[in-house]
């Protein structure tokens, strides 16, 4: 992975500030009613085009005691139901942001 992958790490503050530097609308910890996504672009195409919503969505453990965080890995249920928020929320695009380097590769593959 790169430096840049390090210095963004989980904070969805540098989601906001590089989409807002873009020119999109943000929307920051929305739920649709199936499941919290941190950070939404909206990205206006043309007037006669529907815009495209992009969701970044934080991966973190969310039961106390979870092994997410002590091996570095998150299950394949966590990974499929966090994907699914963004999918079932009317989401184009949605990205699974990990803390560090072993968390994403658990998350790609």
């Amino acid at each position: 992975m790169t430096d840049s992958y390090h210095s963004i790490g989980a904070d969805h503050e540098f989601f906001v500030t590089m989409g807002r530097d873009k020119g999109f609308e943000i929307e920051e910890n929305q739920d649709y009613g199936f499941g919290p996504i941190d950070v939404v672009w909206r990205i206006p195409i043309h007037t006669t085009v529907r815009e495209i919503k992009c969701g970044f969505i934080i991966m973190k453990p969310i039961e106390q005691g979870s092994s997410d965080t002590e091996d570095n890995q998150f299950s394949l249920r966590k990974i499929e139901e966090t994907a699914f928020h963004g999918l079932r929320s009317g989401m184009d695009r949605t990205y699974l942001v990990a803390e560090n380097e072993e968390q994403a590769k658990s998350i790609s593959g």
